[in-house]
C-alpha cells in the first residue's frame, strides 16, 4: 500500500519533492510523483488494511518461547479480555498441571487468565483493577530527527514501526498512540503498554527481527495483536522520562533494547545498551506535552 512520502530519505543528503513513498521491509523506500499518489491510494482503500505479524507468529500452536518474546497460539481465542485497558491472560498454560493459585488465575480452555481482574507483567491477577491511562491519543517525534513521527504502519509484512514525516492529517490517526500502566508493579519500576488508538486490538512490543536477514540491527519496536496469547511480559515495555530534552524512551523490561532510530531507515530498531547510551535517536517528544501529572507516573531516565 502506498503510504504519505517523507520529502527525502531518513538522513539523506538528496531530497525530492513531490514525492509518495512505499516503504519495503528493508526499510529502503520506492518514491513515484505525487500526482499519481491519489490514484494509488483511492485503489488502497478498496481493500482491507490489515497488519501481518513477524514470522515467528506463523503456525497453529506454538507454546511459550520465554520471556522475551513468548506467544500461545497465533489466532488462539482468548476467553477472556484482551485490551489495551485489560489484558487478562497471565502468560501461562495449564494443558498439564493447573494454575498457581497464588496468582488468581483461573485454567479455561487450557489457558491461566484473570476473570474477575487484569493481569499484570508478572502475570498475577489483580482483583478489580484495569490498566491506568497514562496519556491517550499523542504523537510520538523523534527528539534527534524532530521531523519524523513514528507510526504503526497501515500495511507491512512484519508489522515493524517506522518513522515519518508526513503531515499528521495524512497519516489516519496511525501516528497516534495511547499509554497505558499495568497493575502490579512498583512506582519505580513499572510496566506500559504501548497501544494505537487507530488499531485498538494492537500495542507496540520489542521483539527479534526474525524473518529479516537484511535487518541491520537483530531487534525493532513491532506491532502485536492482543488476541493472539501473547505472554504479559512480552507486551510490557520499560517507559521513562528524560525531563532535560522532554523525551520518553521505551525499552524491553530487562531494560536492554531501547526503542530507535537508525541512520539510512525509517523503520524503528532497537538500540541495545544502557540507556544513558542511547542518545537523542531513542528519545520521543509527546504532543500534546506530558502534563506535571503526567510525568509523575512515569519514572525518570
Amino acid at each position: 500500500m502506498m503510504e504519505p512520502c517523507e520529502s527525502r530519505h531518513l538522513l539523506s543528503e538528496d531530497s525530492e519533492s513531490d514525492v509518495v513513498e512505499n516503504t519495503e521491509e528493508s526499510g529502503q523506500p520506492i518514491c513515484v510523483h505525487l500526482h499519481k499518489s491519489l490514484a494509488v491510494l483511492a485503489a488502497s482503500a478498496i481493500g482491507v488494511t490489515v497488519f501481518l505479524m513477524s514470522s515467528a507468529d506463523r503456525g497453529n500452536v506454538v507454546l511459550e518461547k520465554g520471556d522475551s518474546h513468548g506467544f500461545v497460539q497465533m489466532d488462539v481465542v482468548l476467553p477472556v479480555l484482551a485490551t489495551q485497558i485489560c489484558y487478562g491472560f497471565t502468560g501461562a498454560t495449564c494443558s498439564v498441571r493447573g494454575c498457581d493459585v497464588d496468582r488468581g488465575a483461573v485454567c479455561e480452555k487450557n489457558m491461566c487468565v484473570c476473570k474477575a481482574g487484569c493481569s499484570g507483567a508478572n502475570g498475577i491477577c489483580y482483583t478489580g483493577v484495569t490498566n491506568e491511562p497514562v496519556k491517550v491519543a499523542f504523537t510520538l517525534s523523534n527528539v534527534k530527527w524532530p521531523s519524523y513521527s513514528m507510526i504503526f504502519q497501515r500495511s507491512s509484512s512484519f508489522g515493524q514501526l517506522k518513522a515519518t514525516n508526513a503531515y499528521t492529517w495524512l497519516n489516519s490517526e496511525t501516528d497516534k498512540f495511547n499509554l497505558h500502566k499495568l497493575p502490579g508493579a512498583t512506582d519505580s519500576s513499572p510496566r506500559f503498554l504501548l497501544g494505537s488508538p487507530a488499531y485498538l486490538q494492537y500495542v507496540a512490543r520489542i521483539a527479534p527481527a526474525e524473518g529479516k536477514a537484511s535487518a541491520p540491527v537483530p531487534q525493532g519496536l513491532f506491532a502485536a495483536k492482543l488476541e493472539r496469547g501473547y505472554s504479559p511480559i512480552s507486551l510490557s515495555l520499560t517507559v521513562c522520562y528524560n525531563s532535560s530534552a522532554d523525551g520518553l524512551m521505551f525499552g524491553d523490561t530487562q531494560e536492554n533494547i531501547w526503542a530507535s532510530l537508525i541512520r539510512g531507515s525509517w523503520l524503528v530498531y532497537g538500540f541495545t545498551g544502557k540507556k544513558s547510551d542511547v542518545g537523542e535517536a531513542g528519545l520521543w517528544k509527546a504532543s500534546p506535552p506530558l502534563t506535571n501529572l503526567e510525568v509523575q507516573s512515569i519514572p525518570p531516565c
